[in-house]
């Protein structure tokens, strides 16, 4: 026999489900059915201004008249695309999510390493994985609210890139691969979608370069090829990847999957993660910057105008959100012609360290005491510091000492006063984009359009002088019942993806350090 009480918890507890699972409904049809996430490195608002009477309606223009437009996105200091991408990603900045940038140096073999596939440093493309990657992401937190159910999905030409906009709950992630030129993914994403493999055996890479020429466009009144990447180029796809020709196989694939795929099929929410290039390319010293600039604004803004198509073909404009966010342009640029008497000169590393070495020697005893550079850092020895029974902390300082007196330095400081805010310019944010299992011992800064010579080979093929770095970049979010507006004030970069969230009705990601912003 049941009793009254039984029957009243069990009737409460039936009820309580139905609820539950009503509100769950609802919050899945207030979802839009696609999210789709656009990155670019290198976007700047100021030559979306300058060019946007040449744009396309359904291009940069679409994103322009229809969403919220954010002219500057601050990161606080220049970063490289990967650490902005996890920023924008997980709402927190390096010292919260890990990545502080692409590639990590390890001091004791001299070899520099992906960050997100370090720990396997024989191991190929396939080991890369977000094990580094230490906060949830946009992704993971919309994978999370409907219980495993969307799908997410990234591409990039990047790889760290795509691992980071897939995140720890991804179907997929791909990329191009440095050496085969093939689509690539890695073993820790479970989908391997048939799309991908048919595109690298009937549309591969490799053939689409043996013919392709980047020509000026009658957009830039240009003269003569830029570029062409035969079989014998050395480095031949690190170079496409680095151009914005690559931008054109980031729509390619994307529009393969939304057509072919159960992404944006439903009713559960599923996300598409997209990267591309407008960082200026600087292996060539034949091509026109300028020209060359104008020109990948100008393609672009074409495969926006495909995908924007293809979207609306498939899932609607109206149940997508799309998110168009800019990621800082480099802080180096080519170094101007002497004839422009602009101020510059070499800095050179490798004969820092033996100036270093020998100072160090003369202060404190007969040792190897700097182990290398790398990324605006010198690594100085921990064995010949423990040897020697000195204490760190004032060989630190004693070396930033000395390297601030050298030619060319604009400021060197200990890695010390780095994490503590302590330097010149905006410490705060130097100190939150700083990673310490990952930097140097001390930070050198050089003076504006000074050339860093890492060797004496790359002098000339890569002669990129410094500039005070840009770190800010625009962002465009449209969606569904969100008004059209401009914020001109700057806004912290690491409100970007609780903003998203919000507007999605999840959680923000769990690094998320800073609110939302207010929108209409």
């Amino acid at each position: 026999m049941i009793s009254g009480k039984k029957i009243i918890l069990s009737s409460m507890a039936v009820a309580l489900s139905a609820g539950l699972s009503t509100l769950y409904a609802d919050s899945i049809s207030s979802h839009p059915s696609l999210i789709i996430g656009i990155t670019v490195d290198g976007l700047s608002i100021e030559q979306i201004d300058r060019l946007k009477s040449q744009f396309k309606s359904n291009g940069f223009n679409y994103f322009l008249n229809n969403g919220v437009t954010i002219t500057d996105l601050e990161f606080g200091t220049p970063l490289d695309a990967a650490a902005a991408e996890a920023v924008l990603q997980t709402g927190g900045s390096a010292n919260i999510n890990g990545v502080s940038g692409r590639c990590v140096y390890n001091p004791t073999t001299h070899r520099v390493l992906p960050l997100l596939n370090s720990d396997s440093p024989s191991a190929a493309d396939e080991n890369f994985s977000p094990t580094r990657l230490l906060s949830s992401t946009i992704g993971d937190e919309l994978k999370i609210s409907t219980d495993g159910k969307s799908l997410i999905h990234s591409i990039s030409p990047d790889a760290s890139i795509a691992v980071i906009s897939a995140g720890h709950t991804g179907n997929s992630a791909y990329w191009i691969n440095d050496v085969s030129g093939k689509w690539t993914t890695s073993t820790f994403y479970p989908d391997k979608p048939s799309i991908v493999q048919n595109r690298n055996r009937m549309r591969p890479i490799s053939a689409v370069l043996d013919t392709l020429k980047w020509s000026s466009s009658k957009e830039t009144k240009g003269m003569g090829y830029f570029l062409r990447f035969p079989k014998n180029r050395k480095d031949r796809y690190i170079d496409y990847k680095a151009t914005p020709l690559v931008n054109v196989q980031i729509t390619d694939l994307a529009i393969d999957l939304l057509r072919n795929s159960d992404i944006g099929a439903d009713e559960v929410p599923d996300m598409l993660s997209l990267s591309y290039t407008l960082q200026p390319f600087h292996r060539d010293p034949g091509v026109n910057y300028n020209e060359l600039l104008t020109e990948g604004y100008i393609e672009l803004d074409k495969e926006l105008a495909r995908l924007m198509e293809v979207v609306e073909e498939n899932t609607k404009l109206e149940n997508t959100l799309i998110y168009l966010a800019g990621t800082p342009v480099t802080s180096r640029s080519p170094r101007e012609h002497d004839r422009w008497r602009i101020p510059s000169g070499n800095f050179y590393p490798d004969r820092a360290i033996s100036l270093l070495n020998l100072y160090l020697i003369n202060k404190f005893g007969n040792a190897d005491w700097v182990r290398g550079y790398y990324d605006g850092y010198f690594y100085l020895n921990p064995l010949a510091i423990s040897e020697h029974d000195t204490n760190s902390r004032e060989v630190r300082l004693e070396a930033a000492a000395f390297l601030r007196r050298m030619a060319g330095v604009a400021g060197a400081y200990s890695v010390d006063d780095v994490v503590t805010g302590n330097v010149h310019g905006n410490g705060d944010a130097i100190a939150r984009n700083t990673r310490l299992d990952t930097v140097g011992d001390i930070k050198v800064d050089v003076l504006p359009g000074w050339h860093i010579v890492v060797s004496d080979l790359q002098e000339d093929s890569y002669n990129m002088v410094e500039r005070s770095g840009n770190s800010t970049a625009p962002a465009f979010i449209v969606a569904r019942d969100l008004e059209p507006e401009i914020i001109i004030t700057p806004v912290d970069a690491r409100c970007f993806a609780p903003t998203i969230s919000s507007l999605l009705r999840i959680r923000p990601p769990n690094g998320s350090s800073v609110p939302s912003l207010r929108l209409k």
